[in-house]
C-alpha cells in the first residue's frame, strides 16, 4: 500500500501503520490525537472525524500550518528548487492542482512569494542545522521556514537535518520530487487538522474524553534524534497520565530497551519488523522489536 509521506524524518513508522490502523478501528473511537506528530505519517494516513497534530517541535509546527494556509506558496517554491536543480518530474510543470481559487493564488503573489519560474539559490546546509534552526530562520517568513525544513530533512542522510547528501548523490531530491508529486493530497489532509505545539504534559489532559483516541511515540532514549530528548522522568509523566486517561491510547516503544520496560512494564503485544535500512539477516541486527502499549482490546 502506498501511504502519503512528507518528507525524511528519523524514526518514521511506516511499517507499523497497518497494526496502528487495525488498533484505531478496534478502538471504535473517532478522534485521533498524535501526541508526536513528527512528520505527519501518521495522521495522514490514519482516517478519522477529528485529527489534533501535535509536535513540541516549532520547526515542524509551522511547517503544518503552512501547509494549511498557504500550501501553494510552498509548493511554488518547492518546484522551483528541482528545477533548479535539474530534476525531471513528470507533473513538473503541470502545477498544483489543489483546490485553490485565482484570487487565493494572486493574494499569494502579492504577498511576495516568487512567481512559479523564480530561481531559487540553493540552501547551504551548514546554515540549517536542527540545532540552530531558530537562529537561522530568524527573520524568514513562514513559508521560507517551511521550505527549508522540508529540503533540510529530505536531503540529509536519515532524514537526521544535520549531516547532508552531495550534489553527486543519485536521491538527493527523490524525496522532494515525491512530496511534490503527492502534495494536492497532502494539503487536502492537512487542511482539516487542528495543529497544536503543546508539551504532551498539557496536551493530553486537556484534550483527554471518552472519544479520544491518542496515539504516542516518544522520542527514543539515547538517539539524540530530536531537540527535546526525553529521559526517565518524561517517560514516567507519561506512564501516569497514562495511568488515569478516559480515552484509548496506543503507544509504540523499543522492545529491546530494558529501561523502559522498567517503567511500563510486559507491552501489551511485541511485533518483529525488518529494519529498512538494513539487510535480511537477522543476526546482523536488520530486525527490530517493536513494543505496543494500548488499552484497546485486539481482535
Amino acid at each position: 500500500m502506498t501511504y502519503l509521506r512528507l518528507m525524511k524524518y528519523p524514526g518514521t513508522k511506516t511499517t507499523l501503520l497497518p497494526e496502528i490502523r487495525n488498533i484505531l478501528r478496534n478502538s471504535n473511537r473517532h478522534f485521533l490525537l498524535d501526541v508526536f506528530g513528527g512528520s505527519g505519517l501518521v495522521a495522514l494516513n490514519l482516517h478519522a472525524k477529528r485529527i489534533v497534530y501535535n509536535d513540541i517541535e516549532e520547526e515542524l509546527v509551522n511547517l503544518f500550518k503552512v501547509i494549511q494556509e498557504r500550501p501553494e506558496s510552498l509548493y511554488q517554491m518547492l518546484e522551483a528548487l528541482l528545477k533548479s536543480a535539474g530534476e525531471n518530474r513528470s507533473r513538473l510543470n503541470k502545477g498544483f492542482s489543489g483546490s485553490f481559487t485565482r484570487n487565493e493564488v494572486t493574494n499569494t503573489m502579492q504577498r511576495g512569494i516568487p512567481a512559479r519560474k523564480a530561481e531559487y539559490k540553493m540552501p547551504e546546509a551548514r546554515q540549517f542545522r536542527r540545532t540552530d534552526y531558530r537562529e537561522s530562520s530568524e527573520g524568514l517568513s513562514m513559508e521560507k521556514r517551511a521550505y527549508y525544513t522540508i529540503y533540510r530533512f529530505s536531503t540529509s542522510f536519515g532524514g537526521m537535518g544535520n549531516t547532508y547528501a552531495t550534489t553527486n548523490e543519485k536521491s538527493t531530491f527523490r524525496y522532494i520530487s515525491k512530496t511534490l508529486d503527492e502534495f494536492p493530497r497532502i494539503a487536502e489532509t492537512v487542511k482539516k487538522w487542528k495543529i497544536e505545539n503543546l508539551d504532551f504534559r498539557e496536551l493530553i489532559p486537556r484534550y483527554d474524553s471518552r472519544d479520544a483516541f491518542f496515539y504516542l511515540d516518544p522520542p527514543y532514549p539515547g538517539k539524540g534524534w530530536y531537540n527535546h530528548n526525553f529521559d526517565a522522568g518524561d517517560f514516567e509523566d507519561i506512564r501516569t497520565i497514562l495511568e488515569s486517561l478516559k480515552g484509548k491510547y496506543l503507544m509504540n516503544l523499543n522492545a529491546e530497551d530494558t529501561n523502559l520496560a522498567q517503567i511500563f512494564g510486559k507491552p501489551t503485544f511485541v511485533k518483529r519488523y525488518i529494519n529498512q535500512n538494513g539487510g535480511l539477516n537477522v543476526e546482523s541486527g536488520s530486525q527490530r522489536l517493536k513494543a505496543f502499549y494500548t488499552n484497546v482490546q485486539r481482535i
